[in-house]
């Protein structure tokens, strides 16, 4: 997951400033996944049901993310979120943080 978060911020191009804010909200997200991640271990639920439940967290956390960025930085995480809510729906898992684009969105992708 954190190497996604990296990812996810060096396609940015965060600055130093904007890594540290972004680190400290992708912690708080996990932090707030954790006991979603207790339910589900050793379970194979399929990706809609776990995406349902955690839609209302990663909601929450998607303006934060977004305050992080500057309008150009906001653009292309839009496009980001976009794309990977393309792949989750043919199949593919969201991204660190649990990132799905609008339909479940997640800050650190």
């Amino acid at each position: 997951m954190r190497n996604r978060t990296e990812e996810t911020m060096k396609k940015l191009n965060l600055t130093a400033t904007q890594r540290t804010a972004w680190e400290k909200v992708s912690k708080e997200q996990r932090e707030a996944m954790q006991p979603l991640r207790k339910k589900f271990e050793g379970k194979r639920p399929d990706m809609q049901t776990m995406m349902k439940e955690m839609k209302p967290i990663l909601d929450k956390f998607q303006p934060k993310f977004e305050k992080i960025l500057d309008a150009k930085q906001k653009v292309t995480y839009r496009k980001m979120l976009e794309e990977r809510a393309k792949r989750f729906q043919h199949g593919g898992a969201p991204g660190a943080g649990g990132a799905a684009g609008k339909g479940g969105k997640g800050g650190g992708l």
